[in-house]
């Protein structure tokens, strides 16, 4: 009578990233970085990332690889 919804376990995967560490020095520069800005978002949008991703990094001094590459692109590009 009613029709069921089956998930098939072998096809559905989850990888883990694993998250990369701003140094001190990195994490100072960001800081000062976005000041430069009237906003994060803005900040962010200069930067190359969302505003979601750069309050995680901001916050925790980490995130993926591919986002901590860019930001710190950014940083260097800024020097």
């Amino acid at each position: 009578m009613f029709a069921t919804n089956t998930i098939d376990q072998d096809t559905t995967k989850t990888t883990k990233r694993k998250s990369v560490a701003l140094t001190a020095d990195e994490k100072k520069a960001l800081r000062q970085y976005t000041k430069k800005f009237q906003s994060v978002t803005e900040a962010a949008d200069d930067i190359g990332v969302s505003r979601q991703v750069l309050f995680r990094v901001l916050l925790a001094g980490s995130g993926s690889q591919e986002k901590i590459e860019i930001i710190r692109a950014a940083l260097t590009n800024a020097e």
